[in-house]
């Protein structure tokens, strides 16, 4: 099986014709799948990069979520008009919700969006506090409690790679693990 694999792609931010240009050479290695692992677009725009991506190349797209894909939104918001796209797509699996998927018969890929930077000795820094704020949920929130939310939603996302990961193995030889961050604190990259 041969597949394609893109991250922080950011199509909000790019221009057009360049990535028309880099779908075409994208569909030109003729994947069999292709995984995206988060940062698509934002918020506002991250249903349309999908459906387009997916009416480009018509075969499977896995994907995952990460933190530009809410820029301008909220958690609940986001998450439920991708559980709805995904729901009646042909092409897009959103794995966050989708669990163990087979690929082939030994195969299975399992994705979550993590946020392990939320686990573990990571401090948010003024940039990166900045950063989190352009999600909604957490634009009214102090420092303390941005990092208690964070520290949910990495618990959450390994809660949920450990489960699937422990089913895939009991049917799969073989577990692709698609993530948009690291579950793990290591993966955190402002250290103090």
């Amino acid at each position: 099986m041969r597949i394609g694999l893109v991250s922080d792609i950011h199509l909000s931010h790019k221009d057009a014709g360049l990535w028309s240009q880099k779908l075409v050479r994208l569909a030109d290695a003729k994947p069999d799948a292709l995984f995206i692992a988060g940062d698509i677009a934002d918020s506002h725009s991250v249903e349309t990069a999908l459906l387009s991506l997916e009416s480009a190349l018509s075969i499977p797209v896995f994907f995952v979520l990460g933190n530009h894909d809410y820029f301008g939104g909220t958690f609940d918001d986001v998450q439920s008009r991708i559980r709805r796209l995904a729901k009646k797509s042909t092409y897009l699996t959103w794995l966050q919700e989708a669990g163990v998927q087979r690929l082939t018969d030994d195969v299975a890929v399992i994705g979550h969006e993590c946020w392990g930077d939320g686990q573990g000795d990571c401090r948010m820094t003024e940039e990166y506090f900045s950063d989190f704020r352009k999600i909604r949920d957490f634009d009214t929130l102090s420092a303390s409690e941005s990092w208690q939310l964070k520290g949910l939603l990495a618990e959450k996302s390994a809660q949920a790679l450990q489960k699937w990961a422990r089913q895939a193995a009991r049917e799969f030889s073989r577990v692709l693990i698609l993530t948009h961050a690291p579950p793990f604190p290591e993966a955190c990259y402002r250290r103090e």
